[in-house]
Protein backbone atom coordinates (compact mmCIF):
# COMPACT_ATOMS: atom_id res chain seq x y z
CA UNK A 1 0.00 0.00 0.00
CA UNK A 2 1.03 3.52 -0.83
CA UNK A 3 2.29 5.89 1.92
CA UNK A 4 -0.86 7.47 4.02
CA UNK A 5 -3.27 4.83 2.39
CA UNK A 6 -3.37 2.69 6.06
CA UNK A 7 -4.58 3.90 9.74
CA UNK A 8 -5.38 2.06 12.58
CA UNK A 9 -7.69 -0.49 11.96
CA UNK A 10 -7.71 -1.03 8.71
CA UNK A 11 -8.85 -3.19 6.84
CA UNK A 12 -5.74 -5.04 5.21
CA UNK A 13 -4.95 -8.29 2.89
CA UNK A 14 -1.24 -9.17 3.30
CA UNK A 15 0.94 -12.57 3.30
CA UNK A 16 -0.91 -13.57 -0.39
CA UNK A 17 0.68 -16.43 -1.97
CA UNK A 18 -0.36 -19.67 -4.05
CA UNK A 19 1.19 -22.87 -4.62
CA UNK A 20 -0.15 -25.55 -7.37
CA UNK A 21 -0.40 -28.72 -5.48
CA UNK A 22 -0.70 -32.08 -7.04
CA UNK A 23 -2.93 -32.30 -9.67
CA UNK A 24 -4.69 -29.23 -10.88
CA UNK A 25 -5.67 -27.78 -7.16
CA UNK A 26 -4.32 -24.20 -6.48
CA UNK A 27 -3.77 -23.25 -2.84
CA UNK A 28 -4.96 -19.76 -2.01
CA UNK A 29 -3.30 -18.60 1.42
CA UNK A 30 -3.67 -14.93 2.56
CA UNK A 31 -4.16 -13.01 5.69
CA UNK A 32 -6.57 -10.42 6.99
CA UNK A 33 -6.57 -7.96 9.60
CA UNK A 34 -9.89 -7.68 10.36
CA UNK A 35 -13.28 -9.98 9.95
CA UNK A 36 -14.14 -9.49 6.08
CA UNK A 37 -16.54 -10.55 3.51
CA UNK A 38 -13.93 -11.88 0.66
CA UNK A 39 -14.02 -13.09 -2.91
CA UNK A 40 -11.21 -14.24 -4.82
CA UNK A 41 -10.52 -13.80 -8.70
CA UNK A 42 -8.61 -15.72 -10.97
CA UNK A 43 -7.77 -13.91 -14.36
CA UNK A 44 -5.58 -14.48 -17.75
CA UNK A 45 -2.59 -12.44 -18.04
CA UNK A 46 -4.56 -10.13 -20.00
CA UNK A 47 -7.04 -9.51 -16.96
CA UNK A 48 -10.31 -11.02 -18.39
CA UNK A 49 -12.26 -12.95 -15.48
CA UNK A 50 -11.59 -16.92 -15.59
CA UNK A 51 -13.39 -17.35 -12.04
CA UNK A 52 -14.58 -16.13 -9.00
CA UNK A 53 -14.12 -18.28 -5.68
CA UNK A 54 -16.70 -16.39 -3.05
CA UNK A 55 -15.26 -16.83 0.30
CA UNK A 56 -18.17 -15.53 2.32
CA UNK A 57 -17.68 -14.32 6.01
CA UNK A 58 -14.03 -14.93 7.04
CA UNK A 59 -12.49 -14.15 10.24
CA UNK A 60 -9.12 -12.10 10.95
CA UNK A 61 -5.81 -14.25 10.52
CA UNK A 62 -4.61 -16.59 8.12
CA UNK A 63 -6.65 -18.35 5.22
CA UNK A 64 -6.05 -20.79 3.25
CA UNK A 65 -8.56 -21.21 0.11
CA UNK A 66 -8.46 -23.40 -3.17
CA UNK A 67 -8.79 -23.03 -6.87
CA UNK A 68 -9.62 -26.47 -9.13
CA UNK A 69 -8.25 -24.49 -12.12
CA UNK A 70 -11.45 -24.72 -13.97
CA UNK A 71 -13.04 -21.35 -15.41
CA UNK A 72 -16.84 -19.88 -15.34
CA UNK A 73 -18.05 -22.86 -17.42
CA UNK A 74 -16.40 -25.48 -15.94
CA UNK A 75 -13.82 -26.08 -18.52
CA UNK A 76 -10.56 -26.93 -17.56
CA UNK A 77 -7.67 -24.04 -18.03
CA UNK A 78 -4.26 -24.49 -19.92
CA UNK A 79 -0.93 -23.94 -18.70
CA UNK A 80 -0.02 -20.57 -17.99
CA UNK A 81 0.44 -16.84 -16.20
CA UNK A 82 -3.02 -16.32 -13.81
CA UNK A 83 -4.10 -13.42 -11.65
CA UNK A 84 -4.75 -13.89 -8.18
CA UNK A 85 -6.74 -11.07 -6.65
CA UNK A 86 -8.41 -11.22 -2.92
CA UNK A 87 -10.70 -8.63 -2.52
CA UNK A 88 -12.18 -8.00 0.97
CA UNK A 89 -15.05 -5.93 2.58
CA UNK A 90 -15.66 -5.32 5.80
CA UNK A 91 -19.06 -4.16 7.58
CA UNK A 92 -18.32 -0.69 7.00
CA UNK A 93 -17.81 -1.01 3.58
CA UNK A 94 -13.74 -0.34 3.36
CA UNK A 95 -11.78 -2.64 1.17
CA UNK A 96 -8.88 -3.83 0.87
CA UNK A 97 -6.94 -6.15 -1.91
CA UNK A 98 -3.93 -7.62 -2.74
CA UNK A 99 -3.20 -9.66 -6.63
CA UNK A 100 0.12 -11.93 -6.88
CA UNK A 101 0.18 -14.42 -10.02
CA UNK A 102 -0.43 -18.17 -10.49
CA UNK A 103 1.92 -20.06 -12.67
CA UNK A 104 0.01 -23.34 -13.84
CA UNK A 105 1.49 -26.08 -15.00
CA UNK A 106 0.34 -29.28 -16.91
Amino acid sequence: MGAGTTSAGALLVSALTTQQLRGEMVSITYSLSANADVVVEMRNICGRLVKRLSCGGTASGVTTTSWNARNLSGATVPSGMYLCTVIARSGDGSEARAVTTVQLRR
